[in-house]
């Protein structure tokens, strides 16, 4: 069988994308699953022509030669980037780079079900009429059907950073204020909370759920006036949200449930939920913000941290202990999304320089 490897150097106007590595694959024959703690990786920056900013932090993919990152771009133009199997490219939403998605706005979140049914959510940014603020922002979904992205109408509020949906016709997004919807297929839904604590500020940070129907979403709570900041766990077992646990000491980003069915939330450090508490996986030192993987067994988290003066930091647990990727232990990055499909796997981060970029670390 012949084997052939490629070093990746891509020229995205005048931004140098380039690879730690060289990439070696199996031909004609697809290659046999490998042990991610062997994985080859090449390394990817983004960054759009005269922009400051181009901070992509959300990722998800229908397969490994359909990925797609999105995130904030200080233009406003190029808010999304997709991977075709050989480059990323950016995608135009601008009406002005011939899409349909007009205005001032940027993306958090992304989640699709296949390669024509994906939704990306964020905020559209206006000004504010009766300063200050100077700014306001308010709730955009956008969905891509294999031929365009669109904005999808619904009862506008606050910008949105979460999503996650079990199928197109069962989906959930939350943002800024607590607001929250849910999409049946053919409308989006209001809903709410039951929480209620005096003056505060609310973020919904993360939904997820599994095929069962079981659906957990983490809420941010900052307290005025002090802003003591508390993390509130949701479950939804009967058609209505109830409150089943909420941590003050430690702050938390995601929660996220593995294939193989164990609740896992993130933040300073990683916890696995068993019974009614959360077990500390003794990942302390890492400030995590991305989690993702084909089962407990296989699961990859990133995130940053100051061990070594600051830096990114990708790990992979196989059930029995963590393993460190040092080749992607970049300095001043912060890695914030993962996506895999247990061949291969992407994860998406920012520079913290500036100009700030995006890095995409792509293992197979």
């Amino acid at each position: 069988m012949k084997t052939h490897c490629t070093l990746h150097c891509i020229l995205l106007s005048g931004a140098l994308l380039f690879s730690a590595f060289s990439s070696c694959k199996d031909s004609p024959l697809e290659p046999p699953r490998k042990d991610p703690r062997t994985y080859t990786w090449t390394i990817d920056t983004l960054a759009y022509p005269g922009s400051f900013q181009t901070a992509m932090r959300d990722i998800w993919g229908s397969s490994p030669t359909d990925v797609y990152v999105v995130g904030h771009n200080d233009n406003g133009y190029v808010n999304m980037f997709r991977f075709d199997g050989n480059s990323w490219k950016p995608v135009g939403l601008n009406p002005m780079q011939g899409g349909t998605i007009a205005g001032a706005f940027s993306l958090s979140a992304i989640h699709g079900f296949s390669a024509n049914a994906i939704y990306a959510v964020g905020q559209r940014i206006y000004s504010n009429p009766n300063r200050p603020p100077n700014f306001l922002d308010s709730s955009l979904v956008i969905h891509f059907d294999g031929r365009e992205w669109r904005e999808v109408n619904r009862e506008r509020q606050r910008g949105l950073t979460a999503i996650w949906g079990r199928a197109p016709t069962d989906l959930w997004t939350g943002g800024f204020d607590g607001v929250l919807y849910h999409f049946d297929g053919a409308s989006f839904t209001a809903d709410s909370l039951p929480f209620s604590e005096g003056r505060r500020e609310t973020i919904v940070y993360s939904i997820t759920g599994d095929a069962s129907g079981a659906v957990y979403l983490l809420l941010y709570v900052a307290k005025a006036p002090e802003y003591r900041e508390r993390f509130y766990f949701f479950t939804r077992p009967s058609g209505h949200w109830t409150l089943f646990d909420s941590v003050a000491s430690s702050w938390r980003r995601k929660v996220w449930i593995s294939p193989s069915g164990s609740l896992f939330t993130i933040g300073y450090g990683v916890y696995k939920r068993v019974g009614n508490i959360w077990q500390n996986m003794q990942m302390d030192a890492l400030t995590s913000l991305g989690i993702g993987g084909t089962g407990d067994d296989n699961l990859f988290v990133v995130g940053s941290s100051g061990v070594a003066g600051f830096s990114g930091e990708a790990f992979h647990y196989n059930g029995t202990d963590w393993f460190q990727f040092k080749s992607l232990q970049l300095r001043n990055v912060q890695y914030a999304g993962i996506w895999t499909d247990g061949r291969e796997v992407f994860i998406a981060g920012v520079t913290l320089g500036s100009p700030q970029k995006t890095i995409i670390a792509h293992g197979k």
